[in-house]
């Protein structure tokens, strides 16, 4: 259904026949709003400077569809919230800078503008006859809407108390109150609370579960709420980019066809850029990707595999690493590998670039099938050590917890996996946990021999390619329990989920 939100002088004005979710965007000469699925809330801005001069640089679409969007020179704000309440209007507003406010349903029904309200004070929208008074439907829309106004306490407060009170919200709250009036928006988007954020936030990561891989859309998890919310990535030149590893608030993408091109983002603030290509072209069988961050700087590994003789017993790997402190790709260094090849699954831990290698000649234990090699980014050297598994493992997924490396395996053999284990490199591999049988066999469909898996800090997410279902285990805690069911469906037989892990921070640049 079509529907249009835009300003009039320093008003709001809405023409809309209602609607009912499908992906839509509109607005005038100075404003814009965009909604999306319905049921699940949009986190991420864009098509945002369509006209030119319009400023967002940050998302704002929240846990209850709740939008914020100003004008080209950014004296009009509105935020407009869905509570469920069916009506449309604004508050009454006894400052310049108070927020309009409006709530509505999903879908609801034409809406038209009452002639008294279009101006600051009005009395609302008209709804069938109705006039629709806007006062906020909870204490916490409330907070989140209203702005300080000379009598409030918060106004009264210094910028940099606010900064410290800003930083130890929640991001989503977060989100919120930057949308609450100019100054809480200048205040949560300067370099002061940036750096202030780099030092105190530890948010949990989220988990991005792809709609549709092609077009760099999905749903996150954020496991503080416990609710998935609609998320797009930033626009790639090649939006078809693969995603290849995460640190530090930065995930890395490589492109399908030219593993030479990789591009860099914030997933949080949509700023994104692409790498220059390495110096020297090499090809590669395998190519395994990881990264790190560290202050303002961040590090690529890219491990390219190669077979040297015709019977696949030796490989060449080659280590090349982007630094971003330089903005220059170091010298590739080349080791021979007798009996192992490198593989796609790698990670860094303490400046150690960590990729997984399998055997290939005839091993007399199931469990030699997989090995661990070693290289110190900071020395340029490998480290002369193939580290064995702890057991047969049908697939090895690695994960940084902390600066500690965790191993995650399917216990079993390529056909069939019994469990799934987790074991922490103390010089070797100590299991800490382990699937329980009932969430194992709560799969639907049961999980296959290869599954995917990624985390960070405290927590791991697992699931099966052929199902949304998300098993998330918190490594202090010891407990394995069910994310929230994901909005994804399966569209066919054939469908396979894919997803991975990130922090969400804003305080991180490309």
């Amino acid at each position: 259904m079509d529907g249009q939100w835009g300003w009039i002088g320093g008003s709001v004005f809405a023409t809309a026949t209602g609607w009912f979710g499908k992906e839509h965007y509109g607005g005038s000469d100075q404003g814009y709003w965009c909604h999306h699925d319905v049921g699940v809330p949009q986190i991420g801005a864009y098509g945002l400077v369509e006209h030119g001069g319009i400023g967002w640089g940050s998302p704002v679409h929240i846990e209850e569809q709740e939008q914020c969007f100003w004008d080209k020179d950014g004296s009009n704000w509105a935020v407009m919230l869905a509570h469920g309440s069916g009506k449309c209007g604004w508050s009454e507003a006894a400052a310049p800078d108070r927020v309009p406010v409006m709530t509505m349903t999903h879908a609801f029904p034409s809406l038209q503008l009452a002639p008294e309200s279009r101006s600051f004070g009005g009395s609302g929208w008209k709804s069938d006859g109705m006039t629709a008074t806007a006062a906020a439907s909870s204490a916490t829309a409330t907070s989140a809407t209203a702005s300080p106004s000379s009598d409030d306490e918060f106004s009264s407060l210094p910028d940099d108390l606010l900064e410290k009170i800003f930083a130890a919200l929640p991001l989503l709250s977060l989100f919120r109150a930057r949308a609450v009036c100019k100054r809480w928006h200048g205040i949560t988007t300067s370099k002061s609370f940036m750096a202030l954020c780099a030092q105190v936030t530890t948010h949990k990561p989220w988990y991005l579960m792809y709609k549709d891989s092609e077009k760099m859309v999905g749903v996150a998890f954020d496991p503080t709420s416990r609710k998935w919310h609609n998320f797009v990535l930033p626009p790639l030149d090649d939006p078809s980019a693969s995603f290849v590893a995460s640190a530090g608030g930065l995930a890395c993408f490589l492109d399908k066809t030219n593993s030479e091109v990789a591009y860099v983002c914030n997933p949080m603030t949509k700023a994104w850029r692409q790498l220059p290509r390495p110096p020297e072209r090499l090809s590669s069988d395998y190519c395994a990707v990881a990264m790190c961050v560290q202050g303002e700087d961040y590090k690529i590994v890219v491990a390219r595999s190669t077979p040297v003789t015709n019977d696949y017993a030796q490989w060449s790997l080659s280590i090349e690493v982007y630094d971003s402190g330089l903005a220059a790709w170091r010298s590739p260094r080349f080791k021979l590998l007798q009996g192992w090849r490198p593989g796609e699954e790698s990670n860094i831990c303490n400046g150690v670039f960590y990729c997984v290698t399998h055997s290939t000649v005839g091993a007399g234990h199931d469990y030699s099938r997989h090995g661990l090699i070693a290289y110190d980014i900071s020395h340029g050297a490998f480290q002369d050590l193939i580290l064995p598994m702890p057991c047969s493992l049908s697939c090895v997924r690695l994960v940084n917890c902390w600066e500690r490396l965790v191993m995650v395996g399917g216990i079993g053999t390529y056909d069939f996996i019994k469990g799934v284990g987790v074991w922490e490199l103390q010089g070797e591999w100590k299991q800490i946990s382990r699937m329980p049988t009932k969430q194992f066999h709560g799969f639907a469909g049961g999980l296959d021999d290869v599954f995917s898996c990624s985390g960070h800090g405290d927590l791991i997410y697992i699931h099966s390619y052929g199902s949304p279902q998300l098993m998330v285990f918190d490594i202090p805690q010891g407990s394995w329990t069910w994310a929230r069911a994901c909005p994804v469906l399966k569209r066919d037989p054939l469908h396979l989920f894919t997803g991975f892990c990130f922090q969400p921070r804003l305080d991180v640049s490309v």
